[in-house]
């Protein structure tokens, strides 16, 4: 099951990364994101960037730590 689940998820991973980085240059300038945090939408944003760290340590462990098992 890895073998076409990951590189499927990586690819849904990755077009999200993009969509996000352009909507969030559409929405917010980089200059203004630490002052963007009063809004909802940057609220959001933040929550939205600190959820991805612990799927990135998950993807981390299900494709290289278990891989090698």
């Amino acid at each position: 099951m890895l073998r076409w689940f990951t590189p499927v998820a990586l690819i849904c991973f990755f077009i999200t990364f993009i969509s996000g980085l352009f909507i969030m240059t559409v929405v917010i300038d980089y200059k203004d994101y630490a002052n963007s945090w009063i809004l909802p939408y940057g609220q959001a944003l933040l929550i939205k960037h600190l959820l991805i760290i612990p799927l990135l340590a998950y993807v981390f462990i299900n494709s290289i730590l278990i891989r090698k098992k």
